[in-house]
Order: C-alpha cells, then sequence, then structure tokens
C-alpha cells in the first residue's frame, strides 16, 4: 500500500474516511466508485485543479506529487488511485471486490497494474481531445507551477502541453500507440470472463479500469475496433456506484 509519511498536520487530525479529489479526475473517480461499491461513509475535500488547489503548500504536505486523489483515513494518508481501492476493499466491510480465486486474483493484479501503466497516455489524450477546447496553459503559468514545487514531471508535460510542439505532438502519438495496446488485452481478457474483467464478479479490475475507457468515450476516442470492450463499459456504467460517483456526482 502507498501509505505516505505526510506532515500535514490538517490531515493528522482527520477522523473517519476523507478523500481529497477533483470532480473531472479520472483517478478520483476510480476511488469514489470503490467508495460507493463498497458503501464507505467519506467526507468530500474537493480540491479545484483548474484554480491550482493541488500546488498550495498544505496540499503539497498532503501530496507532494501535486496530484489528485489522495485519501486519509484516521490521520493516515493513502496514495495512488489503484493502491487507494486495494485499501478501501481489505480495509472496510462491504462486497469483496477481489475475487477468490487464485488464478483470477493473480489476472485481476495484473489487469490493475496495467490501468495504472496507461495513466500517462490517458492524461495525454484527456489534454489533447478533452481539455485542449477549454483549457489554455501559458508560458507563464508553467513557469508559475515550477516556482511553487509542482514536481518537475508535471511542469515537464505542462510545458509541452502549452507549446503544442513536435514534443508534445510525441506524447501524444505515443499514448494512441499505448492505449490501442492495452484495450486489445482488455478485450482478451473480456473474451475470456464473458462479463467482468475481474472474473465472474465486477470487482477491483472493472473499477480500475471504467474510469480510463469512459474518458476515452469522453474524448471521442475510437474504440470501435473493442466491441467487448464498449459492451462492458456499457454494463459498468450502468450500475448505481458508477453513477453515484462519476455521471451523477456533484461535488
Amino acid at each position: 500500500m502507498a501509505v505516505y509519511s505526510s506532515r500535514s498536520a490538517e490531515a493528522a487530525a482527520l477522523k473517519g474516511v476523507h478523500l481529497y479529489h477533483f470532480v473531472f479526475s479520472n483517478c478520483s473517480q476510480r476511488v469514489r466508485i470503490a467508495l460507493e461499491a463498497k458503501g464507505v461513509a467519506w467526507q468530500s475535500h474537493h480540491v479545484d485543479l483548474a484554480s491550482g488547489a493541488h500546488l498550495t503548500p498544505g496540499y503539497l504536505e498532503i501530496n507532494p506529487n501535486a496530484v489528485v486523489p489522495s485519501l486519509v483515513h484516521d490521520g493516515t494518508v493513502i496514495l495512488e488511485s489503484n493502491d487507494i481501492i486495494a485499501y478501501i476493499d481489505a480495509q472496510f466491510d462491504g462486497p469483496p471486490l477481489m475475487p477468490a480465486g487464485a488464478d483470477d486474483r493473480e489476472a485481476v493484479q495484473k489487469l490493475i497494474d496495467l490501468a495504472s501503466g496507461a495513466q500517462a497516455a490517458i492524461k495525454a489524450l484527456s489534454h489533447e481531445l478533452l481539455f485542449k477546447r477549454v483549457r489554455k496553459v501559458s508560458a507563464a503559468d508553467v513557469d508559475g507551477m515550477a516556482a511553487v514545487g509542482a514536481p518537475a514531471a508535471l511542469v515537464d508535460f505542462m510545458r509541452d502541453f502549452s507549446e503544442d510542439g513536435a514534443a508534445w505532438a510525441e506524447r501524444v502519438a505515443r499514448a494512441r500507440t499505448d492505449i490501442d495496446e492495452r484495450l486489445g488485452q482488455l478485450e482478451a481478457r473480456l473474451a475470456h470472463t464473458g462479463h467482468w474483467l475481474s472474473g465472474p464478479e465486477f470487482g477491483l479490475a472493472d473499477i480500475s479500469w471504467v474510469v480510463n475507457a469512459f474518458r476515452l468515450q469522453q474524448c471521442g476516442y475510437d474504440i470501435a475496433r473493442y466491441p467487448r470492450v464498449i459492451a462492458w463499459c456499457r454494463a459498468t456504467t450502468a450500475l448505481p456506484a458508477f453513477k453515484r460517483a462519476v455521471s451523477e456526482y456533484k461535488p
């Protein structure tokens, strides 16, 4: 588990389950789905990425990576969305989200790792196909991010995005190749399981991946070559936990 030894007095004082998140962050959506699927009561701390709330000194004490989500459970900080959903499943009562069989558990963990590895590609495609329409980032904005201590990788990404040149085009091309390869693996898994990525029942692999598939559809990314993925995504996004956490969620 990605338990972080935070120096945040704010986080240390919290009791119960608290989620620092952003409404449109696919990683935040993943955690909200898990909380809803398990029936865990939680308190919201909405971090407005558009206004730079993730770059404030207070939030950087909670999450030095300047990203969302961050989960705080009785003062303990857990980072990385796929680690957080595993933590939620292990720590709280409710329907189990990992299959019982050893083979399925191994397959689920591989799929979760596959989803974690997809984040850079999802981020690039989201910015290219979705955020570019509504979000303009200037060189001064990027310099400001660097000045307040944003991680170098985030600064480099946003600089490429703001310049929208050859480096950005290369990021997007790599992202397309990467996502197509991963979708092919999902299609193969669904051919084996027939319905859910996690096995006989809905579970962590489905939660981990549905936010990525939903984001790709929001972006208008062509996934017609993956009919099983399309059918699975339709079934998953129809679940009450998804609706409460994503499609009907308001911060």
